[in-house]
């Protein structure tokens, strides 16, 4: 799924600080539908469309291969 995170890198006070127009402020991430991850997570690729990480996209080919790495 795709979440909008605050990614704050706390701006020295000399350059200051850009406020709600900080490119920082809400980043759209990427989030693993199944276990949470945000690593390698590809949109859409789930049998029912889920985003899935590369993990769980594995698990999800390769049954056989185990359970998903978890959050």
């Amino acid at each position: 799924m795709l979440v909008s995170e605050d990614r704050c890198v706390e701006c020295p006070p000399e350059v200051g600080c850009l406020g709600w127009s900080c490119p920082m402020r809400n980043v759209d991430v990427y989030v693993c539908d199944r276990c949470g991850s945000e690593w390698y997570v590809e949109p859409g690729v789930g049998k029912n469309g889920e985003d899935l990480c590369r993990d769980c996209l594995r698990s999800e080919k390769d049954p056989e291969s185990g359970a998903p790495h978890g959050a």
